[in-house]
């Protein structure tokens, strides 16, 4: 639980806009790189598996976790190893649509 009022408020409105009947949650991150990382620990933790797909020259964040996934290695990456490994890094959609044939 989170101890802050205006936090609880907001997640409680986000949960009644959004549609359907069924039990919500709602988190709040402050990073798009702390959302990554959560968003990747709750699908391990819901599915029992430790693989993770990140499309080739994708961009996840700067922490440690997200640059593991980003597909660029410079400037992110290049001197600041060793990362984990990824399960799958396939070509980005926009990229293979867009690619000559």
């Amino acid at each position: 639980m989170v101890p802050y009022e205006g936090y609880i408020a907001l997640a409680e409105k986000l949960n009644a806009l959004t549609p359907g009947s069924h039990a919500k949650k709602t988190a709040l991150f402050s990073t798009g790189a702390e959302a990554v990382e959560n968003a990747i620990k709750i699908a391990r933790s819901y599915t029992k598996r430790s693989g993770v797909i990140a499309f080739g020259g994708a961009f996840h964040g700067r922490s440690l976790f997200a640059v593991s996934l980003t597909g660029k290695v410079m400037p992110y990456k290049a001197g600041f190893g060793p990362f984990r490994r990824r399960s799958t890094t396939p070509p980005s959609p926009a990229t293979a649509r867009t690619s000559p044939r």
